[in-house]
């Protein structure tokens, strides 16, 4: 399963890439994560993923294997994974690729400095 990792993730950094020319990067990864949540939300439903709810731990149904939560769905949680997800995502991958289309010669790391310290706190 590691490698099918590896494989997925620098798959995103070459279509990154080639894509740059021609898209900004937000539009990129919003096409991209698209294409994910299209994928995903068959398999979830498929496999009976279990969401955050709240109350007791999850149960398991002896009868087919899956786990069940009992309880209202946890909108408050889902929204910490939500946000947490897009600052990971998006602000992770957007500085990224923003600070790479923007680099001469492989400057991305001067460029996310300066970002992260835009008055000068870097020399």
């Amino acid at each position: 399963m590691p490698f099918v990792f590896v494989l997925l993730w620098s798959a995103g950094f070459i279509a990154g890439k080639y894509s740059m020319p021609y898209a900004e990067p937000m539009t990129v990864l919003f096409m991209r994560y698209g294409g994910v949540v299209v994928c995903m939300l068959p398999l979830m439903a498929l496999w009976h993923a279990p969401w955050p709810r709240r109350g007791a731990q999850p149960v398991v149904d002896a009868g087919a294997g899956a786990s069940a939560m009992p309880g209202a769905l946890d909108w408050r949680v889902i929204g910490h994974i939500a946000v947490a997800g897009l600052l990971m995502q998006a602000g992770y991958l957007g500085g990224v690729w923003s600070a790479a289309r923007g680099a001469a010669g492989g400057s991305v790391g001067a460029d996310c400095r300066a970002a992260a310290h835009p008055h000068g706190g870097v020399q």
